[in-house]
């Protein structure tokens, strides 16, 4: 189970940054005219990279709740971004070499049949280019239809995905055979997807970030129990450190106190700070503050659930379990929970 999270967080992390590297690319693509080879480079980099952005949203969906939606979205998004790479560079190829025999068929008085090619080609790419936007507009379908829920995402992102992909089909429908553009519509859906796709990149690395931030702050499984004797440098042993810290950190609550720190903490308790500290790593928590900021958000949660109060100053209440700030409760609990304060009071009215 650990190891498949940890591949899912890879593809993640992966996908993501594949996703962020096409779309702007993509931009690039449409905002400035290259060279011929840097075309064909950029062209095959967009493809590849964006094959792989459905991927990243359907694991990072899939860590709260496993969709076969998301998983056919991100089978769509994987074959868009490879027709899209074949597409653009078999197009460019197509014009590289019209441009060398057309002088000669207009040579041999054979335009009639350049014609007639140049005609076909524009019809396999015009109905490429209509797969492409539909499988586009279906995965985007397929998304917003599981991010509503999710914890991720939520409403917006899945109402802009809609709205953008019932746009796309309407245009692509109302302007076939013709182009968009060819019929009087301004070029803005592409930019719009991919800047839908770049900010959803960047949200499943914000969600990664929160998710690792979690795994560090909770506690290693209970049988992970390490003696220190061994360790010159240590007076008493782990269960004797851990004895000292549940009592006073947890029985006595002393995490309440905003202004509690490692010296202070440590003289209460009668231990060295290298005791501390080396329980700490053991435990597997970064530092000693976000062991306490973990008990805060525990205490800030259990006041909540235990009285069901939904009428309460939130930072009032965080306030009285330790924080000193508005930001730093926010921020600490939203790293830690992965959702805010203000939707974890909703999820508790619902209940």
């Amino acid at each position: 189970m650990k190891h498949s999270r940890n591949v899912s967080y890879q593809w993640i992390k992966i996908g993501s940054f594949a996703g962020i590297i096409s779309n702007l690319i993509f931009l690039l693509l449409i905002i400035v005219k290259l060279p011929i080879y840097l075309n064909f480079l950029f062209a095959s980099l967009f493809g590849i990279s964006f094959s792989l952005t459905g991927i990243a949203i359907h694991k990072l969906i899939s860590l709260n709740k496993e969709s076969i939606l998301t998983k056919i979205a991100a089978i769509f998004i994987f074959v868009v971004g490879i027709m899209y790479m074949v597409m653009f560079n078999a197009q460019l190829t197509f014009n590289g070499y019209l441009e060398v025999y057309q002088s000669e068929v207009s040579k041999l008085d054979n335009i009639e049949f350049l014609n007639t090619l140049i005609k076909t080609i524009d019809s396999l790419q015009l109905s490429l280019q209509f797969s492409i936007d539909v499988l586009t507009a279906l995965a985007m379908l397929l998304f917003a239809s599981v991010m509503f829920k999710s914890k991720f995402f939520g409403k917006i992102w899945s109402i802009s995905a809609v709205m953008i992909a019932l746009a796309l089909i309407g245009i692509k429908c109302y302007s076939f055979p013709q182009t968009p553009s060819e019929v009087g519509i301004p070029y803005v859906l592409g930019p719009s997807i991919a800047l839908w796709f770049l900010i959803t990149c960047i949200q499943c690395l914000n969600e990664l970030r929160h998710a690792n931030n979690k795994i560090k702050l909770h506690k290693i499984d209970a049988t992970k129990k390490l003696n220190l004797n061994g360790d010159n440098s240590l007076n008493k042993s782990f269960q004797q450190i851990e004895n000292i810290i549940q009592d006073q950190l947890i029985g006595e609550k002393l995490f309440k106190d905003s202004k509690l720190n490692v010296q202070k903490f440590t003289q209460i308790c009668n231990i060295t700070k290298r005791e501390l500290t080396e329980y700490i790593r053991i435990k597997e928590y970064p530092v000693f503050k976000d062991y306490l900021n973990l008990l805060r958000v525990e205490e800030f949660k259990l006041i909540v659930r235990k009285n069901k109060i939904t009428n309460y100053d939130l930072v009032g209440l965080a306030k009285e379990c330790g924080f000193n700030s508005k930001s730093t409760f926010f921020r600490v609990f939203k790293d830690i929970e992965g959702i805010t304060p203000n939707q974890f009071k909703k999820s508790i009215e619902k209940i």
